[in-house]
């Protein structure tokens, strides 16, 4: 899950299933075949979709940054 998501989404999709499973005294704990299994298709398209807009965010402010930078030589 690494490899395809990277470090970071699969830190925050831990995260995320640890704050949404509250342990019984039937199930104490969560492991992450448990998240992987049964709690990925919840948990995982929202931190995603939170990283997609993150780096359309970037790009644009950088695409905003470079198209706003003066070039003086064309002004003199």
């Amino acid at each position: 899950m690494i490899d395809e998501y990277g470090a970071v989404i699969v830190r925050d999709f831990i995260d995320a299933c640890f704050a949404a499973k509250k342990p019984t005294a039937q199930w104490p704990g969560c492991n992450f075949g448990f998240m992987f299994s049964y709690m990925r298709d919840r948990h995982l398209p929202p931190l995603l979709a939170k990283q997609k807009t993150a780096k359309q965010t970037e790009e644009d402010d950088q695409r905003a940054a470079a198209q706003s930078q003066i070039n003086y030589g064309e002004l003199f």
